[in-house]
Protein backbone atom coordinates (compact mmCIF):
# COMPACT_ATOMS: atom_id res chain seq x y z
CA UNK A 1 0.00 0.00 0.00
CA UNK A 2 2.81 2.42 0.88
CA UNK A 3 4.61 1.83 -2.43
CA UNK A 4 1.35 2.38 -4.35
CA UNK A 5 0.87 5.74 -2.59
CA UNK A 6 4.49 6.64 -3.27
CA UNK A 7 4.09 5.89 -6.98
CA UNK A 8 1.00 8.14 -7.06
CA UNK A 9 3.00 10.94 -5.38
CA UNK A 10 5.65 10.61 -8.06
CA UNK A 11 3.05 10.82 -10.82
CA UNK A 12 1.40 13.99 -9.48
CA UNK A 13 4.69 15.74 -8.63
CA UNK A 14 5.60 18.69 -10.86
CA UNK A 15 8.22 17.77 -13.43
CA UNK A 16 11.63 19.28 -12.81
CA UNK A 17 15.17 18.90 -14.11
CA UNK A 18 16.76 15.43 -14.32
CA UNK A 19 17.76 14.12 -10.89
CA UNK A 20 21.43 14.12 -9.89
CA UNK A 21 20.90 12.56 -6.45
CA UNK A 22 18.37 9.93 -5.39
CA UNK A 23 18.23 8.85 -1.74
CA UNK A 24 16.04 5.94 -0.67
CA UNK A 25 15.86 6.21 3.09
CA UNK A 26 14.02 7.55 6.07
CA UNK A 27 12.99 4.06 7.10
CA UNK A 28 14.15 0.61 6.14
CA UNK A 29 14.21 0.39 2.32
CA UNK A 30 16.16 -2.89 2.53
CA UNK A 31 12.88 -4.53 3.56
CA UNK A 32 11.93 -4.09 -0.12
CA UNK A 33 12.96 -6.72 -2.63
CA UNK A 34 14.99 -5.98 -5.73
CA UNK A 35 11.97 -5.76 -8.03
CA UNK A 36 10.17 -3.28 -5.76
CA UNK A 37 13.22 -1.01 -5.69
CA UNK A 38 13.64 -1.38 -9.46
CA UNK A 39 10.01 -0.32 -10.05
CA UNK A 40 10.46 2.70 -7.82
CA UNK A 41 13.60 3.80 -9.66
CA UNK A 42 11.98 3.23 -13.05
CA UNK A 43 9.04 5.43 -12.07
CA UNK A 44 11.39 8.17 -10.93
CA UNK A 45 13.36 7.88 -14.17
CA UNK A 46 10.22 8.06 -16.32
CA UNK A 47 8.93 11.11 -14.45
CA UNK A 48 12.11 13.15 -14.02
CA UNK A 49 14.98 11.46 -15.84
CA UNK A 50 18.41 10.89 -14.25
CA UNK A 51 21.52 12.91 -14.99
CA UNK A 52 24.54 11.01 -16.24
CA UNK A 53 26.46 9.74 -13.23
CA UNK A 54 23.55 10.29 -10.82
CA UNK A 55 24.28 9.13 -7.28
CA UNK A 56 21.64 6.63 -6.16
CA UNK A 57 21.84 5.83 -2.45
CA UNK A 58 19.87 3.28 -0.46
CA UNK A 59 19.75 2.91 3.31
CA UNK A 60 20.20 -0.66 4.51
CA UNK A 61 19.54 -2.18 7.93
CA UNK A 62 22.02 -4.93 8.91
CA UNK A 63 19.16 -7.20 10.06
CA UNK A 64 17.28 -7.06 6.76
CA UNK A 65 19.64 -8.00 3.93
CA UNK A 66 22.12 -10.60 2.73
CA UNK A 67 25.22 -10.26 0.58
CA UNK A 68 23.18 -11.48 -2.39
CA UNK A 69 20.53 -8.82 -1.72
CA UNK A 70 23.25 -6.16 -2.00
CA UNK A 71 24.35 -7.52 -5.35
CA UNK A 72 20.74 -7.42 -6.51
CA UNK A 73 20.35 -3.77 -5.50
CA UNK A 74 23.54 -2.89 -7.39
CA UNK A 75 22.27 -4.71 -10.50
CA UNK A 76 19.27 -2.37 -10.66
CA UNK A 77 21.29 0.83 -10.29
CA UNK A 78 22.07 1.48 -6.62
CA UNK A 79 25.63 2.86 -6.52
CA UNK A 80 25.94 4.03 -2.92
CA UNK A 81 24.82 2.39 0.34
CA UNK A 82 24.18 3.85 3.79
CA UNK A 83 24.43 1.26 6.57
CA UNK A 84 22.15 2.05 9.52
CA UNK A 85 24.38 0.68 12.26
CA UNK A 86 23.46 3.14 15.07
CA UNK A 87 25.78 1.35 17.56
CA UNK A 88 28.15 -1.60 17.93
CA UNK A 89 27.34 -2.39 21.56
CA UNK A 90 24.84 -5.28 21.81
CA UNK A 91 23.32 -3.98 25.04
CA UNK A 92 22.74 -0.53 23.57
CA UNK A 93 21.32 -1.98 20.34
CA UNK A 94 18.88 -4.09 22.34
CA UNK A 95 17.84 -1.13 24.50
CA UNK A 96 16.88 0.95 21.44
CA UNK A 97 14.96 -1.90 19.81
CA UNK A 98 17.33 -2.67 16.96
CA UNK A 99 17.07 -6.16 15.51
CA UNK A 100 20.72 -6.54 14.53
CA UNK A 101 23.70 -7.20 16.76
CA UNK A 102 27.37 -6.23 16.65
CA UNK A 103 28.49 -9.26 14.62
CA UNK A 104 25.77 -8.67 12.01
CA UNK A 105 26.79 -5.03 11.70
CA UNK A 106 30.46 -5.91 11.24
CA UNK A 107 29.54 -8.54 8.64
CA UNK A 108 27.30 -6.07 6.77
CA UNK A 109 30.09 -3.45 6.72
CA UNK A 110 32.49 -6.08 5.42
CA UNK A 111 30.17 -7.01 2.54
CA UNK A 112 29.63 -3.37 1.58
CA UNK A 113 33.30 -2.40 1.86
CA UNK A 114 34.31 -5.35 -0.31
CA UNK A 115 32.01 -4.09 -3.09
CA UNK A 116 33.39 -0.57 -2.66
CA UNK A 117 37.00 -1.70 -2.89
CA UNK A 118 36.18 -3.65 -6.05
CA UNK A 119 34.75 -0.35 -7.42
CA UNK A 120 31.35 -1.95 -7.82
CA UNK A 121 29.97 0.67 -5.42
CA UNK A 122 30.78 4.37 -5.79
CA UNK A 123 30.84 4.90 -2.02
CA UNK A 124 29.18 3.95 1.26
CA UNK A 125 28.53 5.40 4.69
CA UNK A 126 27.88 4.19 8.23
CA UNK A 127 25.37 5.84 10.56
CA UNK A 128 25.95 6.00 14.32
CA UNK A 129 23.94 7.74 17.04
CA UNK A 130 25.76 9.42 19.91
CA UNK A 131 24.31 9.93 23.40
CA UNK A 132 22.22 6.77 23.32
CA UNK A 133 21.02 5.28 26.63
CA UNK A 134 23.90 3.80 28.61
CA UNK A 135 26.70 5.58 26.76
CA UNK A 136 29.59 7.25 28.57
CA UNK A 137 32.72 8.85 27.12
CA UNK A 138 34.90 5.73 27.07
CA UNK A 139 32.13 3.58 25.57
CA UNK A 140 31.56 6.14 22.85
CA UNK A 141 35.26 6.35 22.01
CA UNK A 142 35.23 2.56 21.59
CA UNK A 143 32.24 2.91 19.25
CA UNK A 144 34.18 5.39 17.11
CA UNK A 145 37.24 3.14 17.10
CA UNK A 146 35.16 0.24 15.79
CA UNK A 147 33.57 2.44 13.14
CA UNK A 148 36.98 3.57 11.86
CA UNK A 149 38.14 -0.07 11.79
CA UNK A 150 35.38 -0.72 9.21
CA UNK A 151 37.40 1.50 6.80
CA UNK A 152 34.24 3.38 5.91
CA UNK A 153 34.80 6.40 3.59
CA UNK A 154 31.99 8.43 5.21
CA UNK A 155 30.65 8.43 8.78
CA UNK A 156 27.34 10.08 9.69
CA UNK A 157 27.05 10.80 13.42
CA UNK A 158 23.64 11.85 14.72
CA UNK A 159 22.48 12.99 18.14
CA UNK A 160 19.66 11.06 19.76
CA UNK A 161 16.42 13.01 19.27
CA UNK A 162 13.57 12.23 21.66
CA UNK A 163 10.15 12.91 20.16
CA UNK A 164 7.16 13.27 22.53
CA UNK A 165 4.82 10.53 21.30
CA UNK A 166 7.36 7.73 20.89
CA UNK A 167 8.56 4.90 23.11
CA UNK A 168 11.64 6.94 24.06
CA UNK A 169 9.50 10.03 24.62
CA UNK A 170 7.19 8.23 27.06
CA UNK A 171 10.13 6.59 28.88
CA UNK A 172 11.91 9.95 29.16
CA UNK A 173 8.79 11.59 30.58
CA UNK A 174 8.61 8.90 33.29
CA UNK A 175 12.31 9.25 34.08
CA UNK A 176 13.06 5.75 32.86
CA UNK A 177 15.45 6.64 30.05
CA UNK A 178 19.10 6.62 31.10
CA UNK A 179 20.60 9.01 28.56
CA UNK A 180 23.86 10.91 29.23
CA UNK A 181 23.40 14.12 31.24
CA UNK A 182 24.07 17.37 29.40
CA UNK A 183 27.67 17.75 30.60
CA UNK A 184 28.54 14.19 29.52
CA UNK A 185 26.70 14.63 26.21
CA UNK A 186 28.81 17.74 25.55
CA UNK A 187 32.02 15.82 26.27
CA UNK A 188 30.88 13.01 23.96
CA UNK A 189 30.28 15.56 21.20
CA UNK A 190 33.75 17.04 21.70
CA UNK A 191 35.26 13.55 21.66
CA UNK A 192 33.51 12.80 18.36
CA UNK A 193 35.12 15.85 16.75
CA UNK A 194 38.53 15.24 18.30
CA UNK A 195 38.77 11.56 17.50
CA UNK A 196 37.43 11.68 13.94
CA UNK A 197 39.65 14.63 13.02
CA UNK A 198 42.63 12.66 14.32
CA UNK A 199 41.65 9.88 11.91
CA UNK A 200 41.36 12.14 8.88
CA UNK A 201 37.61 12.75 8.87
CA UNK A 202 36.32 16.30 8.47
Amino acid sequence: AYLDLLQKEILISPKGPPLSTIYLGGGTPSLLDKDEVRNLLENLRRKFGFQDGAEITMEVDPATFSENDLKGYIEIGINRLSVGGQAFDDGVLSSIGRKHNRSQLIEACSWVDKLFKKRILRSWSLDLIQNLPGFNESMWTHELEQAVEMEVPHLSIYDLTIEPETVFGRMHKKGKLSIPIESVAHKIDLETNRYLKSKGFS
